[in-house]
């Protein structure tokens, strides 16, 4: 049976060569005249730049220690008058993790971390879904207009039914879901679903698309990780974690995945799971936090990270977990107690954080925030009961294609309450809601082109 309670508020880069004049620097805002980008030299989010003669010298900000890591033989730039030296791949011990030139199954030096390019085997064009209905699971419809209509679905519920996610993977039309501890697959965009085989016992399962078709799985609730690749072979990752709070695949090397425990200390595999390095320190919380509640990795950047605790709040980072700030914003100070239980980047910019938090010391209750700095700060925009309806569970959706707009599950288990599909414009600051008659929601996940949300639905014969 799956609960869900309602909070109430008064409830306690260089990553694209545009020319070769030109490179970005880690916020990818702003341009450095005259320099030169070197690809393959994108080390902890910073672009490496070569100054063409007689340019002036450009201020910027203090380097971080870093390895610059080449591929022997690659033609894939000529650079005019720049000669690179030959490293050795041996980072600081004493302050940079071997993030880029760690060798992989094969031997072969990975790529650098930041990855934003590199190995994109995503399709020009997304397929959409053209069905009239929804064959192989009750669980799973999609909507064309925010939630008013719902794709029919041909099955009816028999038994208790918890979606736990729905991810679209890089190949046009695959999607994945998690139900029930079961793996559903659809090669049609969601008009046909079915079984890829058992991911485990637990009933939830969070599901993240890596390259050329794979997914990574865990729960959240336990340090399970699975590794899921293009003909769905469902391979265990094994892991020594309590818990896992976030993975982020490298979208350069399929082998290779970042995670972040339930403290926040950040890993990687460079061996498709099935060993795993301690890459970064836990962050120094505050108010004696020791439990992450949520956490995400930056789509563009996976040094940058948000991980969010059961009483101090947000904590960010860009070095991959080596350091570790507190994000201000939240709550009514920064000594209040701020549980912090869903954290979501905008793969349309990714200096868009999104979070739904609750400040559990005072009157300030649960609410939704928005960063325009990566999570640096927040502001509140939205709060429960007032122009949406919030839960600590409340599933994120942000848009693909637009930074501004957020889509957000609400549901009760409740009566005949149905479900609340909000959808919050910060452009406009306006929130739209459709409701339909389904019994609960579980996850909400929006086509990698816009137009089309797909919902997961949780079902239980016996609600409150």
């Amino acid at each position: 049976m799956v609960l869900r309670a309602k909070i109430c508020r008064d409830s306690a880069p260089c990553a694209t060569l545009q020319a070769m004049n030109a490179c970005f620097d880690s916020t990818r805002r702003a341009s450095v005249p005259g320099a030169v980008c070197l690809p393959l030299a994108l080390v902890w989010g910073l672009g490496a730049c070569s100054l063409d003669p007689g340019t002036e010298t450009p201020t910027l900000p203090p380097p971080q220690d870093v390895t610059y890591n080449f591929e022997a033989g690659s033609t894939d730039i000529s650079l005019p008058d720049i000669t690179i030296p030959e490293t050795t791949n041996t980072p600081d011990a004493t302050t940079t993790p071997d993030v880029t030139g760690t060798p992989d199954a094969t031997g072969t030096p990975d790529a650098a971390v930041n990855d934003t390019t590199a190995g994109d085997t995503t399709s020009t064009s997304w397929a959409a879904p053209t069905c009239g209905s929804i064959t192989g699971t009750p669980a799973i419809t999609f909507t064309s207009d925010e939630g008013a209509t719902l794709a029919p679905v041909e099955q009816t519920f028999s038994a208790d039914a918890a979606v736990g996610s729905i991810v679209a993977s890089d190949v046009s039309g695959r999607m994945l879901a998690s139900l029930n501890g079961e793996l559903l697959v659809s090669a049609d965009a969601g008009c046909v679903w079915s079984s890829g085989g058992t991911l485990g016992t637990n009933s939830t399962y969070s599901l993240v698309a890596g390259i050329q078709g794979a997914v990574w799985a865990f729960t959240p609730k336990s340090g399970e990780v699975l590794h899921i690749d293009s003909s769905n072979t469902i391979t265990t990752a094994p892991t020594a974690f309590a818990q896992v709070t976030a993975i982020r695949p490298d979208t350069a090397n399929p082998a290779r995945a970042f995670l972040m425990n339930q403290e926040g200390q950040t890993y990687q595999t460079v061996d498709t799971g099935a060993s795993w390095t301690s890459i970064g320190q836990k962050p120094t919380t505050s108010l004696g936090s020791t439990f992450a509640l949520s956490g995400a990795f930056d789509p563009a950047d996976p040094t940058k990270a948000l991980v969010g605790f059961d009483r101090d709040g947000i904590y960010w980072t860009e070095d991959l977990g080596q350091t570790w700030t507190k994000s201000t914003g939240l709550g009514l100070s920064d000594a209040s107690f701020v549980e912090s239980h869903q954290i979501a980047f905008s793969p349309a910019d990714p200096d868009i954080a999104w979070a739904v938090s609750v400040d559990t010391s005072g009157t300030d209750g649960l609410a939704l925030y928005r960063s325009a700095n990566g999570g640096r700060a927040f502001v509140r925009v939205a709060e429960d009961a007032t122009t949406l309806t919030l839960d600590i569970a409340s599933p994120l959706a942000p848009a693909p294609t637009d930074e501004d707009t957020l889509f957000i599950g609400y549901s009760t288990l409740i009566g005949d309450d149905g479900i609340d599909i909000h959808r919050y414009n910060h452009g406009t600051g306006l929130v739209t809601t459709q409701n339909n008659s389904n019994q609960g929601i579980g996850a909400l996940a929006v086509h990698p082109e816009g137009g089309v949300l797909y919902l997961g639905l949780t079902f239980t014969d016996q609600p409150i």
